[in-house]
Formats: C-alpha cells, sequence, structure tokens
C-alpha cells in the first residue's frame, strides 16, 4: 500500500520539474521499480489529454531502470517534467489538479493534488522510479520552501 505526495517542483523559463513520492504505508515490503502509469485530471475529476514519454528531459538526466524492494516506511520517487508554452495552434494549455498515479506492477491508482499545466496535448516526461541511496536522488526537485 502506497501514500503519493509531490515532494517538490522546479521551473523556469517555460519548463518545469515535479518530484512525486511514493511512501510505502503497509508493514510488508514491497518490490517495485521501472515506470509508474500517469494521468492528468481537471479540478472536475474529468481525465485531460495526457501523453508520457519515458526517459530524461531538459528538467532531468536519464537514469536505468532499476528494480529494489521498498520497505515499510520507506519512500521511492521518480521525476517528470513538463512545458507550459502551448505549442502549434494552442492559445493556452489545460490545468490539471490532480495526478493519478498507477504505480509499476499495480491496477489501481493513487489520486495526488498537483497543478500541472503540459502544454503539447498533455505531453509529459517520466523518470523512472528510484530509491534512497541512488545517484539520482540529486535530479530531484527542491522541496516546498526549500
Amino acid at each position: 500500500m502506497l501514500a503519493g505526495s509531490v515532494e517538490g517542483t522546479s521551473g523556469g523559463a517555460g519548463t518545469f520539474e515535479t518530484t512525486v513520492a511514493l511512501k510505502n504505508v503497509s508493514a510488508a515490503s514491497c518490490p517495485t521499480g521501472g515506470y509508474a502509469g500517469l494521468q492528468l485530471v481537471d479540478a472536475h475529476g474529468n481525465q485531460l489529454p495526457t501523453q508520457t514519454l519515458r526517459g530524461g528531459t531538459l528538467n532531468f538526466e536519464d537514469i536505468p531502470v532499476t528494480s529494489f524492494v521498498l520497505a515499510p516506511g520507506a519512500t521511492a520517487w521518480f521525476n517528470i517534467g513538463y512545458s507550459d508554452v502551448p505549442v502549434g495552434s494552442q492559445t493556452s494549455c489545460a490545468v490539471a489538479s490532480q495526478l493519478q498515479v498507477i504505480p509499476p506492477g499495480d491496477v489501481a491508482h493513487l489520486a495526488i493534488a498537483a497543478t500541472i499545466a503540459a502544454c503539447g496535448s498533455g505531453t509529459v516526461h517520466e523518470s523512472p522510479m528510484f530509491a534512497s541511496g541512488s545517484p539520482a536522488t540529486q535530479t530531484t526537485a527542491p522541496p516546498p520552501g526549500g
């Protein structure tokens, strides 16, 4: 059983990075790793167009996919990157107020409050999940207020 939250966001010049944390809130260890499924959702609960591209982007480096065991109380992360600059004939971009996350190897989703204005038909770049101690922790967005 996992609980999700936005751990940090940074951005500028039209590109943003958000780090999502998934914490194991159960009493059992769970194997994980790889990419989560993502869906942007508006304030009314409607699914928005979402195009997920796996791998690095201008916001964060490409990191290898790893498998690991998430102990009770431990946290794993992944990064998403997106642009809020309209492309083509777009004059504005839909704003999501929620990110639905399907953890790797699962079918149920977690709803995480997040304001994301991903242009380009909801194009979001995603890193694979990583654990504490991974060099990828250096790619995370700063925590709020930090």
